[in-house]
């Protein structure tokens, strides 16, 4: 009986608040006023209705009923100040109950002046407005997602937001304070994603042209960079992290500042679409493999091109670059791989092998070997010294389109057009297990840097998680409504950044295959 008390008298409080905050935001439906309304011997008949803030109002009714006096009829609620806004409905993020019980309060003629509550924020300080821009944006958008669109938020106080089911296309959120704001960030196709070598930063680059870096911990995206004109193909981290290098169909390359979002340089030359970008460890030279059958080394610090190698006679897809900074693989639609000294850009070898070309290179962690993967359905591994194939690992019915070492250079995994992933001994060619369990063609791998997990991303809309000590399948991770492209995991071996043809980019925590957030969608500018 006490607990049923209780439970009613916290629906009432929240009842009250929700009418309470909507009253001040001067958006309460016309239907619940009379809730407030004085009794009808309080009231003037002769006085004209009036419009008054929440905070007058009950002052007011307070004066008239001490001095006996009668009140004007109330015709509705108009916006308090935001000072005002700032100790009632900006103290904290609106909570669900509030919020639900808050919806059907509002005035559907009114809602839109909650846009000249968020304007209202710009150029103000957190302390001075709290949560009033998040909280006002969150409602507003609750009752029309597309009601930012094209909206000018630029410098603006929108902390707490939830924007998880708005529509945001061309939002100007230019220099605005979106702390803690939740989002669903529409991408165009995600066509790369790379972690920071400290784990602590993730860059995705898409068809919409931009590149966006992200903070792992809180999925917060931190800085947009701007400026190529075409889809983003290839995005890497230096080993120091300091810098990120992105790879466009506009044919550039360009290098950004981490911490600003600035483009540091735009490294030009290449006579079309690049593809595929390495750094070397030393963070000296970066490499890039071009549609135009070239594949350029530059200059990082100066963004000068020293060295153009041609060779290749058609699209080069994959670049690598050893350890040791000194040896450059790329392969491509020419079916060769050739490795190149990165200092001299003398061609060092030519590798024949495949019959089909080649869409994946790696460089094993102690330089001895190169494994290329290839659409005549084989993995070849080559002594990257001799050039001597030493294996040629068969077993796939499909096209390869991705491998991976694990760390300690012993095992290879590769990922087929034919639905399967195979594990590899890498120093002996024996296939130690084939996972099934896909259903469409296996885009991508990638492998834990503890060795013990093994991650796919499929076109049958999935990734999966398979330990590979026994090649279990142990976790799939789903919700995508298209292939998954491409997949990395943060060199603490926590979280998976997974990139999809729906547009999406999903984090997901590795040891609970609990998605931590989908980012979907955006084509607009946010620093936060």
């Amino acid at each position: 009986m006490q607990m049923g008390i209780i439970l009613r008298r916290i629906v009432r409080l929240e009842f009250f608040v929700a009418y309470k905050f909507a009253a001040e935001l001067g958006v309460l439906a016309a239907d619940f006023t009379e809730l407030v309304e004085p009794e009808q011997s309080c009231v003037n008949p002769h006085a004209a209705p009036q419009s008054y803030t929440w905070s007058n109002y009950c002052r007011l009714q307070a004066q008239k009923r001490n001095n006996n006096e009668l009140i004007a009829p109330l015709k509705g609620f108009v916006a308090e100040d935001l000072g005002e806004l700032r100790h009632s409905f900006g103290q904290a993020p609106l909570t669900k109950a509030v919020m639900d019980l808050l919806l059907p309060m509002l005035s559907e003629t009114e809602v839109l002046s909650l846009m000249e509550i968020i304007e209202a924020t710009r150029g103000k300080s957190e302390s001075d407005v709290g949560y009033v821009g998040g909280n006002a944006a969150t409602l507003l958008v609750k009752v029309d997602r597309a009601a930012l669109e094209c909206r000018d938020l630029s410098r603006s106080v929108i902390k707490g937001a939830d924007f998880t089911e708005a529509s945001l296309s061309h939002v100007n959120f230019a220099d605005a304070n979106l702390a803690d704001c939740d989002f669903t960030k529409i991408f165009g196709t995600v066509f790369a994603v790379a972690f920071s070598p400290d784990g602590q930063l993730f860059a995705t680059g898409d068809a919409n042209c931009d590149i966006s870096l992200w903070r792992v911990a809180d999925q917060k995206l931190i800085v947009i960079c701007k400026g190529h004109t075409d889809w983003v193909r290839s995005v890497v981290f230096s080993s120091d992290g300091q810098i990120l290098a992105s790879a466009s169909h506009d044919q550039t390359v360009k290098l950004w500042d981490i911490n600003t979002g600035e483009c540091l340089k735009t490294l030009e030359g290449h006579a079309s679409r690049v593809d595929s970008l390495a750094i070397s460890a030393d963070c000296t030279i970066l490499a890039s493999g071009s549609a135009d059958k070239t594949m350029k080394l530059w200059n990082i610090n100066t963004g000068e091109c020293l060295k153009t190698l041609q060779g290749h006679t058609s699209r080069i897809y994959s670049v690598a670059i050893s350890y040791d900074s000194q040896i450059i693989a790329s392969g491509g639609l020419d079916r060769i791989v050739k490795l190149w000294d990165i200092h001299t850009g003398e061609c060092l070898n030519i590798l024949h092998g495949h019959t089909g070309r080649i869409r994946s290179l790696v460089i094993s962690p102690d330089m001895k070997t190169l494994v290329s993967g290839s659409d005549d359905q084989t993995v070849k591994i080559w002594n990257i010294h001799t050039g001597e194939c030493l294996n040629t690992l068969q077993g796939h019915s499909g096209i390869i389109r991705s491998i991976a070492i694990n760390f300690d250079g012993k095992i290879l995994i590769s990922g087929s057009d034919d639905h399967t992933v195979k594990l590899w001994d890498i120093h002996t060619g024996e296939c130690l297990n084939t996972l099934h369990g896909h259903t469409d063609w296996v885009r991508s791998v990638a492998i834990s840097p503890n060795g013990k997990t093994l991650l796919s991303g499929s076109d049958d809309q999935t990734a999966k998680l398979w330990n590979t000590s026994n090649g279990e399948c142990f976790r799939v991770l789903q919700g995508y409504i298209a292939a998954v492209r491409s997949l990395t995991i943060s060199p603490d071996g926590a979280i998976i950044a997974s990139s999809s043809e729906d547009k999406t980019v999903k984090i997901w925590n590795i040891k609970t295959g609990k998605c931590l957030i989908t980012l979907l969608g955006r084509r607009f500018s946010i620093r936060s």
